[in-house]
């Protein structure tokens, strides 16, 4: 039965009327929004410079210093979460995990380390206990415990996922919203990450005195819910990374976003580069960090426009019989409407007319519309309609426009002529703040399902850049808060498509060298090995590493019937010269310098040969990436490449070692989880074993010389030192906090799910058949 459901997706989205379905998908999604309430943030803004860069975690993760060390947690679904779960564990049996000051994660790594991060239970029982290889038993590979991190790979599946989309449509939540309450429900329920009530998740943040300063001190009645999950402060700081697609028109060219306990951001400026809707003006990106719990939200502006209504040119309507129209324009914006005088029998009117209209909020999409109408003394008729984007101007500068009344398809011709002066336009701040702004939301608070949720949605790129609006419909989409040149109306928010952060870096390395942080251990955690191939004995890795020394993915190719692949080739900046469009994704990640590469897969090919742990430390000069706001220093890297440790092989016990043997556990350790997301008991323990048994005993000496020689005797996590300044926080402030309606707030719409559930059932099959697209 499984296998038909591509069929019947292929069916919906390819043969049905795909307007209509994407136009039920969009309602569900706005009933999803307004069955939440409105409700308003004051949020800080943390800017970026990377020539002096001030990071919003500096005082909660420490200073970095020359014995910081990194740990980056490469993408891949369960298996990432799965090695990474052993790594983790390798590092604590080794002495060294409480010397990790950061931790990067993106993808299925982002599964392990936000647990990590927030989960509530002390390390031993997240991470087990270390057992040596030779005295593994069937029932040590059959035991996973409910608290153990490797216990979600065991969880989530397709299947599970087809059902519970299935009940996420008869609640009626947003398509966008299926892949984050999946994850909710199957990464952070065991640890009680999540929320009964999919429209009040909690927040999350760092520890209680951190929240009571710096969220409820100035959000006293605006929260959806004063629920949060708390950051485990003795613990390294972790970062998950996310991507989005800023350009309408290129739906490979990708930037990163940064999640952590503090702030949600992207720290690279890059201006004049983002699509706006209805507007030929480019948007602003980056430059910085809000913070989590007013993420998709769009911030308050005010202004002022004077439009001059100079004149009409041959005005005609279907509408109007016998005579001339009798003309005039009708101006609306933010709420506020306006008319010109009535200029009568005449299909040129010209008013010369001076309109001033004003704003207290302006929305995301704001528009001056113009809808020129022949009075009469019944109802008016149209003779068409315009709109000015506010993003098309520049405040304080007239601007003329020629307007075609037939553009919208008003039913009108002919053509208006203004002029448009924006007078005056402000961005809405917290009174006496200077590095804050006001926001405005009905979309379900920020929360960890959304951060690690979207952090994780494989496929999204390949749903975002097919073309298909109705299967984009199902990737995630938030509003991105411009956090530079805000008075500027061309950067007022643009919801945008975000992807999985695998889907940019799948090395989570960015974040790192954006931190300068002088030593990095980069768990390539990747299902394609490192071998030889092809009668040629081409050397092939996956394109995690390759694109930061600058090269694209090897392709292969068939060659008189044997797969061979092609000479690597280095990425130019022309789209030209790139193998395959998609590959544009990496084309902005190299970091390390291009003559390093070939000496990096020669060294892990030797271990290979070796069957020694893929492990090999360098020093690197880092190239400078102004597309993630990297300068160059020099770092120190140990990578560790997912493959088969030999040494821990022939260690094993021969319980241990018999469903490597007899086919029970399968593809050992690079486990496809297109095929194998939900991963057998057997299979996540002796890949935790693997990896524990890799860091603290195969290569337990190089990692402790990395570490500076010693296993750990300080800890460089936080503690009470750095929280001398949030001692009257300690208790929070009296708070009211919205837990339901405000009597200031708009009565939420139909939220008994009824209209919701009948509406969803249209979008049912579709989603149940996109997701089961998986099975194939």
């Amino acid at each position: 039965m499984a296998a038909m459901w591509p069929l019947f997706l292929f069916v919906c989205i390819h043969v049905a009327d795909a307007n209509f379905l994407e136009s039920i998908a969009k309602g569900i999604s706005e009933i999803w929004d307004d069955s939440v309430e409105k409700h308003t943030y004051h949020s800080r803004i943390f800017d970026f410079d990377a020539s002096s860069p001030k990071f919003p975690e500096a005082t909660l993760a420490g200073p970095v210093t020359a014995s910081s060390v990194g740990l980056a947690l490469s993408g891949g679904g369960s298996r990432a979460m799965t090695a990474a779960t052993g790594q983790l564990l390798g590092l604590k049996e080794a002495g060294l995990l409480d010397n990790v000051q950061y931790i990067s994660a993106t993808s299925g790594g982002s599964w392990a380390a936000s647990v990590y991060g927030w989960a509530n239970v002390t390390l031993d029982t997240l991470l087990g206990s270390y057992i040596a290889p030779g005295n593994l038993t069937a029932a040590d590979l059959d035991n996973i415990p409910d608290q153990f991190l490797g216990k979600p790979a065991t969880m989530v599946s397709k299947t599970g996922l087809a059902f519970e989309s299935l009940s996420n449509i008869f609640k009626g939540a947003a398509p966008e919203q299926y892949w984050n309450l999946f994850v909710q429900e199957n990464i952070f329920k065991p640890w009680s990450l999540s929320s009964a009530d999919e429209t009040k998740p909690p927040f999350y943040s760092f520890w209680a005195p951190y929240v009571n300063k710096n969220i409820f001190r100035t959000n006293t009645d605006n929260l959806i819910t004063k629920d949060y999950n708390p950051y485990q402060t003795d613990r390294a700081f972790v970062i998950v990374n996310m991507g989005m697609v800023p350009k309408d028109d290129d739906p490979y060219f990708t930037v990163g976003v940064e999640c952590s306990a503090v702030a949600v951001g992207i720290p690279a400026f890059h201006p004049n580069i983002a699509s706006s809707p209805g507007s030929t003006a480019k948007h602003d990106l980056g430059g910085g960090w809000t913070e989590p719990f007013s993420f998709n939200s769009a911030q308050y502006h005010s202004g002022k426009v004077t439009v001059l209504v100079k004149k009409a040119e041959d005005l005609e309507s279907e509408h109007v019989a016998g005579g001339d129209p009798d003309g005039f324009v009708r101006l609306r914006w933010a709420g506020e409407e306006s008319e010109t005088q009535v200029v009568s029998d005449t299909k040129n009117p010209e008013w010369n007319e001076e309109v001033v209209l004003t704003a207290a909020k302006i929305s995301p999409n704001s528009m001056i519309e113009l809808n020129v109408r022949d009075s009469d003394t019944g109802l008016d008729d149209n003779l068409g309609a315009v709109n000015v984007s506010i993003r098309d101007l520049d405040v304080g500068v007239k601007k003329a426009f020629t307007l075609d009344l037939e553009a919208n398809g008003a039913g009108g011709q002919g053509k208006l002529f203004v002029e448009v002066t924006l007078n005056e336009f402000t961005v809405n701040k917290l009174q006496g703040e200077t590095n804050t702004l006001t926001s405005e939301s009905h979309a379900p608070q920020w929360s960890l399902r959304d951060c690690v949720g979207t952090a994780s949605s494989d496929l999204s790129l390949e749903l975002n850049a097919g073309g298909n609006s109705v299967a984009g419909l199902l990737v995630s989409k938030y509003t991105m808060l411009p956090l530079k040149n805000m008075d500027e109306p061309r950067n007022l928010p643009v919801t945008y498509n975000f992807i999985d952060g695998g889907e940019v870096d799948n090395s989570a390395v960015m974040p790192l060298l954006i931190r300068k942080i002088p030593k990095i251990i980069i768990c390539a955690n990747n299902r394609i090995p490192i071998e030889k191939v092809g009668p040629n004995n081409e050397i092939r890795i996956d394109a995690t590493v390759s694109a930061l020394f600058g090269y694209q993915p090897k392709v292969p190719t068939d060659v008189n019937g044997q797969e061979t692949f092609d000479a690597w080739k280095k990425y130019t900046g022309n789209k030209d010269d790139l193998i395959k469009p998609e590959y544009e994704i990496y084309a902005n990640n190299q970091v390390f310098p291009s003559d390093k590469f070939f000496p990096l897969l020669t060294a892990l090919l030797a271990d290979v040969d070796a069957k020694r742990p893929l492990m090999h430390k360098e020093t690197y000069t880092v190239v400078a990436n102004s597309h993630w706001g990297i300068e160059s220093y020099s770092v120190e890297v140990i990578w560790y490449y997912n493959m088969l440790n030999q040494q821990w092989k022939d260690e094993l016990s021969s319980e241990a070692l018999a469903p490597l043997n007899d086919g029970t556990v399968q593809n050992f350790p690079q486990f496809d989880t297109t095929d194998q997301l939900q991963l057998k008991n057997q299979e996540v323990n002796l890949m935790v074993n693997m990896w524990a048994y890799t860091m603290a005993v195969s290569t337990k000496t190089d990692l402790v010389a990395f570490f500076g020689g010693s296993a750990a005797t300080t800890d460089p996590t936080i503690d009470a030192d750095p929280y001398s300044d949030y001692a009257e926080y300690l208790t929070p402030p009296e708070v009211e906090v919205l837990d339901s309606a405000s009597p200031t707030s708009s009565p939420p719409k139909d939220d008994s799910g009824t209209t919701r559930c009948a509406s969803s059932l249209v979008w049912l099959a579709l989603v149940v058949s996109a997701i089961a697209c998986f099975s194939l």
